[in-house]
Order: C-alpha cells, then sequence, then structure tokens
C-alpha cells in the first residue's frame, strides 16, 4: 500500500522567497533609482534649509537697502563670517546636486541600466559604482543632518563698547565641515551618473 502524499503548500518556503526577491532585484533599474532617489534629497533639503537658503539668498539685495540697515548686515555678515560660510556651502551643495540630477537627465536619457546587467559585468564593474553610492549616501544623510543658523542676519548691530559674545565651538567649525560636505556632493554623484553611463 503506498503512502499518501501530502498536498502542495500554497505558502512558499524560504528558498523559494529569497530567489523570488533576489529576481526582483536583478530588474531594479539602477538610473531611474537613482533619479527618484535624487528627487527626494532635493525636496528634503528644501524642506529642512530652504529658509536658511532664502535668507542667505537675501544678502544679495544688500545694497539696495537704506544705508544704516545695509550697514547693520555687512557688520552681522563679517562678524559670522563662519556661520555665513557654512550656509553658503551647504547652498552650493544644494545646487550641485541639482546640477547633478540635469547631467543624469542629459548623460542617461532614455537609457536604463538594470542591476543584473551591471553583475554580469564582474566584480570590477560593480565595485566602483558602490563605493561612489556610499560616498553618495554619506554626503546626502550628513546634509541633512546639519544645523544651519540663519538668525545672524536678524541681529542687531552692536552698540560701540558692548562686547560680542563668540559663537559656540559648533557653529566655528561647521563651515569647515559643510565645505568638506559640499565637496564630497559636488564630486560624488557626477561621478557616479558616469559610472553609471559606462558600465
Amino acid at each position: 500500500m503506498t503512502p499518501r502524499q501530502s498536498p502542495p503548500s500554497i505558502v512558499p518556503s524560504v528558498r523559494q522567497i529569497v530567489r523570488r526577491c533576489v529576481g526582483l532585484l536583478r530588474t531594479v533599474d539602477l538610473v531611474n533609482g537613482l533619479r527618484c532617489f535624487t528627487s527626494l534629497v532635493i525636496l528634503a533639503l528644501l524642506l529642512r534649509h530652504g529658509s536658511q537658503y532664502l535668507a542667505l539668498l537675501s544678502v544679495f539685495r544688500t545694497p539696495l537697502l537704506p544705508p544704516k540697515r545695509r550697514a547693520q548686515v555687512l557688520e552681522n555678515l563679517v562678524a559670522n563670517a563662519d556661520v555665513a560660510l557654512a550656509s553658503l556651502g551647504s547652498l552650493l551643495g544644494f545646487i550641485a546636486i541639482i546640477a547633478s540630477q540635469a547631467l543624469l537627465e542629459t548623460v542617461l536619457r532614455g537609457r536604463g541600466l538594470q542591476l543584473s546587467t551591471l553583475l554580469r559585468g564582474g566584480a570590477c564593474m560593480v565595485v566602483v559604482p558602490a563605493a561612489l553610492l556610499t560616498l553618495v549616501l554619506l554626503g546626502d544623510v550628513l546634509a541633512l543632518a546639519t544645523r544651519l543658523d540663519a538668525t545672524w542676519l536678524h541681529e542687531n548691530t552692536a552698540s560701540d563698547g558692548a562686547v560680542r559674545l563668540p559663537r559656540p565651538i559648533e557653529a566655528r567649525h561647521s563651515s569647515s565641515g559643510l565645505l568638506i560636505i559640499f565637496a564630497l556632493q559636488s564630486l560624488s554623484r557626477p561621478s557616479l551618473v558616469l559610472a553609471l553611463r559606462w558600465a
């Protein structure tokens, strides 16, 4: 008498789930993914630092202000040069992200790159884009985590003989850190776009 066979289960096994997930990952379009991710980063930076960017851009209308207010803004700018430089570095990094998005649309227009195609090229074809993507993620996380200060634009001019309190150490060192983040954003993302173009 032959033993009864159990009916096939409708619940997939762990091995089947892993194989299905790997198959889906292989069909991911890296170019479209980078495009969507960059758009989300631009939106997040606008929500996080948009008011600071607008405050910094208002400095360019200083020559149109009345003489007393213009002298006050210039005095605040000189007294808080490190904080202003930090905001400028963040703004330049934001502009670099927008420029890299335009580069992505120009260089890879209508072209997709699936992960499976990249994996077929061997380890050397994967290491460089993976390293550049890591740098891009690092630069974006640091840019979003940075705190900017635009209150110095609205400070009143110190009266003669008044002692101006020094900025905190974090504010004094934020300009150099943001310039490093700007360099990271302006170099890593275009390099990733070119690496995907030549892959």
